[in-house]
């Protein structure tokens, strides 16, 4: 379905790579961390609305009774909050697997990975972000790079004239390699400043 729209309608690519810049300067802001601000948090304000929640711990049930009424627990808004975030982290690889190959089962394989595997890849973010301290940055220049290459794209957009710049899937797939592979090594030959060090810490 996303190569049809992308063929049907070349806009899409335009918005695919704002996308991917917005996400890239997101995660370069907010420094590669992913903590979780719960009061702020749209998934916690929103099932708060439509179901009754316990702040309390309960074991590991998700529901419990509380004055004659079923109401979820913490855990359960947990593991809505990690399926959701699921979800929406396999929306935002969609961009990227679009602008590498537009092979339809490519990228529904790819999608299909990022909701299998995207928790466990998570934590194995986490583990190498602590020692390789410059990745979330390298991370961002491959983000920023093929949202750029996204919107730039497109030949004509309603039938104005653009800028058609279309890049070869092996460069694209070199690009990202040499930056998270100049990410990892420079991590390793850069000593981490304190100030950072002690963050990730």
């Amino acid at each position: 379905a996303g190569s049809a729209v992308i063929e049907n309608f070349s806009p899409a690519l335009i918005v695919l790579g704002v996308l991917l810049i917005y996400g890239a300067f997101k995660m370069l802001l907010s420094g590669g961390s992913a903590v979780m601000d719960t009061e702020r948090s749209m998934i916690v304000r929103v099932a708060k609305r439509i179901i009754p929640l316990s702040t309390k711990i309960h074991g590991d049930k998700m529901f419990v009774i509380q004055k004659g009424k079923y109401v979820a627990t913490v855990l359960f808004l947990a593991v809505v909050a990690l399926e959701i975030t699921d979800i929406l982290f396999a929306i935002d690889s969609m961009p990227a697997a679009i602008a590498t190959v537009r092979n339809p089962f490519i990228e529904v394989t790819s999608d299909v990975a990022a909701l299998l595997c995207i928790r466990s890849l998570y934590f194995v973010f986490e583990a190498l972000k602590a020692n390789f301290w410059l990745l979330h940055r390298g991370l961002f220049v491959v983000l920023l790079g093929i949202g750029i290459s996204l919107v730039f794209e497109p030949a004509t957009v309603w039938g104005i004239p653009w800028f058609g710049v279309v890049v070869p899937i092996a460069y694209s797939l070199g690009f990202v390699g040499v930056v998270v592979a100049a990410s990892l090594v420079a991590s390793i030959l850069v000593p981490q400043p304190k100030t950072l060090h002690s963050s990730f810490n």
